[in-house]
């Protein structure tokens, strides 16, 4: 059988970590990730509407999490408990959180989830979800609404949020599955912004005092990387360090239909939503895996891509 040698005229480059740079075309093997990738061209796509919630969409500061067709929306403002799961099609309501509550965070997959902080006030509290019901778990050190997150119910990390005085939070806390740890602060402290991740590797994007600026952590520090083409605050996303996307967002009170992708390295602006979006919840990654519900009465809308970086089925 022919080599991609014998066919193309070269090797394959092997690779610690992905390129920071690379056109359409190139493809390379990644040693670290163990992974064959290839550049398939400019990331691009197409937002289509799903399905709509069960309770009036007009629910704002939502905690969600999962993907495109495992997802889940937990709580509202004004304060509620309701939570919805979606499967891809449709919503259905399921168990409701022990408190009602409105702009905490939430992360986590559809089966293991972690939300914590929000109103009523500026709360401490915490609760896992286990695909069936929520469970409180021990209070976070320091109280914060409008926070990001990352992980899942036994690993994870809350960071950033609002609180009054002193307003603006560079704060981090890790959850560990039974206590929270405070560990090192941001580098610019932001609430209202878009994160998620890890608890070893998460990202945390735009926000109220940040506007498009972008921090990484790596399970001990936050480092500051590329910025985002746009400013936001109030928008919805989600992914990976390597794979990340925020939509919608400011200007009040009509918000967005941008959408902005992170591949790693660098930003770049990308498909549009039919509906504009503000304060509504996102889930998936940039990677055909994306979905953005809840806010100001706006639909359920799901990402097709093509394009980016992408994982070759070698088998």
């Amino acid at each position: 059988m022919a080599t991609y040698r014998d066919i193309h005229g070269f090797k394959i480059q092997n690779v610690s970590s992905d390129p920071p740079t690379s056109v359409a075309g190139d493809v390379w093997y990644n040693s670290t990730s163990g992974v064959l990738k290839v550049n398939s061209g400019t990331l691009s796509g197409a937002w289509a509407t799903g399905g709509t919630l069960n309770q009036s969409p007009d629910r704002t500061d939502v905690g969600g999490f999962g993907t495109k067709t495992a997802a889940i929306c937990a709580g509202a403002s004004p304060l509620s408990g309701i939570t919805e799961s979606y499967n891809g099609t449709s919503w259905t309501e399921v168990n409701d959180m022990n408190t009602g509550r409105t702009a905490g965070s939430a992360t986590g997959t559809q089966t293991d989830g972690i939300l914590a902080g929000g109103f009523p006030g500026t709360v401490t509290t915490a609760e896992t979800w286990n695909g069936t019901n929520w469970t409180s778990i021990s209070s976070m050190n320091s109280s914060k609404r409008y926070n990001n997150s990352a992980g899942i119910s036994t690993s994870a990390i809350m960071f950033s949020g609002y609180r009054f005085p002193p307003g603006a939070l560079v704060e981090t806390e890790l959850w560990n599955g039974t206590n929270w740890t405070e560990v090192n602060d941001m580098n610019v402290a932001r609430y209202y912004g878009v994160g998620d991740g890890t608890s070893t590797a998460a990202l945390s994007a735009s926000g109220d005092g940040a506007d498009n600026q972008t921090e990484l952590w790596n399970g001990t520090n936050w480092t500051s990387v590329s910025n985002m083409p746009s400013g936001t605050q109030k928008g919805a996303g989600g992914g990976t360090t390597t794979s990340f996307f925020v939509q919608g967002g400011e200007p009040p009170p009509a918000g967005s239909t941008k959408t902005q992708f992170y591949n790693g390295s660098s930003w770049t602006e990308g498909a549009f939503t039919n509906s504009a979006h503000i304060e509504g919840s996102g889930a998936g990654s940039a990677n055909s895996d994306a979905i953005v519900f809840a806010g100001f009465n706006k639909p359920t809308e799901e990402f097709s891509e093509t394009g980016g970086i992408r994982t070759i089925d070698a088998s």
